[in-house]
């Protein structure tokens, strides 16, 4: 099943992307319940979870996509998408390690509490970055089988 989202960007929907998206989820959140709940790991859900971050992520790598769009042959988007947002998660960790050493230098009293947090913080934006990129890279490459034919299409005017 195809999604047309904008001109020739689809969505690819298939069984098998699916269902190793769905194995994959399942898999984190299990590994961070089993964590957390049978080992008693310190922190939660929510510190996986850092929406100006995953934002600077995905933004940082679909507008390094779009500047090299004319670049890419028609069933290149995906493995585009996917080199991109590994970048952007390298690139949001190094924001987020400057960020950490400044927050270091203006509370030099307590330096041993930020570390944790800031660290933690700039290496979430890697984990989002190497674990949306293959996402991306299945739901927006056609796959060499034929597809079923687009459900919704853009009306043009």
């Amino acid at each position: 099943m195809v999604l047309k989202i904008y001109g020739n960007v689809a969505l690819h929907f298939s069984k098998n992307r699916l269902l190793g998206y769905g194995i994959m989820y399942f898999s984190m959140v299990y590994a961070l319940y089993h964590a957390f709940y049978y080992h008693g790991s310190a922190g939660g859900f929510g510190d996986f979870v850092h929406f100006p971050t995953y934002v600077m992520v995905l933004g940082l790598s679909i507008g390094f996509t779009i500047m090299e769009k004319h670049l890419l042959a028609e069933n290149e988007l995906g493995f585009a998408l996917k080199k991109n947002t590994i970048l952007a998660g390298w690139i949001s960790f190094m924001f987020g390690v400057i960020f950490l050493g400044m927050e270091m230098t203006h509370h030099r009293e307590n330096i041993h509490s930020y570390l944790g947090i800031g660290l933690g913080t700039a290496v979430i934006s890697l984990i989002y970055g190497y674990v949306s990129a293959p996402i991306l890279e299945a739901f927006f490459t056609k796959g060499i089988k034929q597809e079923q034919t687009a459900i919704f299409y853009e009306e043009e005017e």
